[in-house]
């Protein structure tokens, strides 16, 4: 893992940010859950994003280290793109139209309107670290470790709005098409919620939880929340109910069939562990990805996507990559780098 953002302090100020801590740095978890009621999200932070544009072909990108942006169509490999930046890309999200947004650390803002084949740096400055980014509703918006949202229609010109807790760390947003509005999480249990989609008011949340959020997916049938060692659910991105899975939870996204998956890592000395689990409605989760044999290293996923159809996508360190048709069945997918790999969306 590559240390990042010394200089970045945590909420309490207490130390220095730890960006492995705090924007999902480790080994691979992946949860599924099965959920007839679950549809595929219309954009999510680290996530699927998804447009109904016929004249767009469908397409994946995938982002991480070194300014690597990855592109494949639906049936292909991946292909390298340039971005034009070298830093630490972390989210990607799909706005319509064959335009996409990628921010980064360092105040990095990339953005393509010919559906990622060719990018434009839009920086912001070195002192911002984002940590996620959504669109919806014309809006896009993006969270950094300071506590701060931006907003832009243009995903080039960025206004910061106030920072909804002074220092406060936020990791993942999201936008729910259902109710146009964005949901916001972060460090410590919190969650915001915008008052409407152009996300310049904000309200917190009760959680019932302190635990530390990284990522956060919304679809029709409500938002999902991941962190250390739970999954919390909301139908209205208010009242939030809790349930213990092992590991942290590092990125979550759903299928139209039901199916939720989250992406993290399974702490197992010597060596971190990926480990893929699943739920049918009102049971609890369990393994689906067999561990391989200690000490093999089971690789790091740090973010999962859909395609709004069926196909999972998920990411991480390492170039590493997974592939699955249902979200419970899965196999290696070749990315052609080595490079980590931090934030994967798929667009149409």
């Amino acid at each position: 893992m590559t240390s990042v953002d010394d200089a970045a302090r945590d909420d309490d100020g207490a130390g220095p940010f730890d960006r492995r801590r705090f924007l999902r740095r480790s080994a691979g978890l992946s949860v599924a859950a099965v959920g007839a009621t679950w549809v595929a999200p219309t954009v999510v932070t680290r996530r699927a994003a998804a447009d109904s544009s016929a004249a767009v072909p469908p397409r994946w990108v995938a982002v991480g280290d070194s300014g690597v942006i990855l592109t494949r169509d639906v049936a292909g490999s991946w292909i390298a793109r340039t971005s034009t930046v070298g830093g630490h890309l972390e989210a990607v999200a799909y706005g319509g139209a064959g335009k996409w947004v990628v921010v980064g650390f360092g105040g990095v803002v990339l953005t393509s309107t010919d559906n990622a084949t060719t990018w434009t740096s839009h920086a912001l400055g070195g002192g911002i670290t984002f940590s996620g980014v959504a669109y919806g509703a014309g809006w896009w918006v993006a969270v950094d470790t300071a506590g701060v949202i931006r907003t832009s229609t243009d995903g080039i010109s960025w206004v910061a709005q106030s920072a909804l807790v002074p220092s406060s760390i936020l990791t993942a947003v999201t936008f729910d098409a259902a109710t146009q509005r964005f949901t916001a999480v972060g460090r410590s249990g919190r969650i915001w919620t915008s008052t409407d989609a152009t996300a310049t008011a904000w309200t917190q949340q009760t959680s019932t939880t302190t635990v530390d959020f990284f990522a956060v997916h919304a679809n029709a049938a409500g938002r999902t929340a991941v962190g250390e060692s739970l999954v919390a659910t909301s139908t209205d991105g208010v009242a939030w109910s809790t349930v213990a899975v092992p590991g942290r939870q590092l990125g979550v996204t759903s299928n139209p069939g039901g199916t939720r998956v989250s992406v993290g890592y399974l702490p197992s000395p010597p060596s971190d562990r990926r480990v893929i689990y699943a739920a049918a409605p009102a049971s609890s989760w369990a393994l689906r990805d067999p561990l391989p044999p200690a000490p093999s290293v089971a690789g790091i996923l740090e973010a999962v996507a859909n395609d709004g159809v069926g196909q999972f996508i998920a990411v991480g360190d390492v170039g590493l990559m997974r592939a699955s048709n249902d979200g419970l069945t899965w196999s290696p997918e070749t990315s052609g780098v080595s490079t980590n790999l931090y934030g994967v969306a798929h667009g149409h």
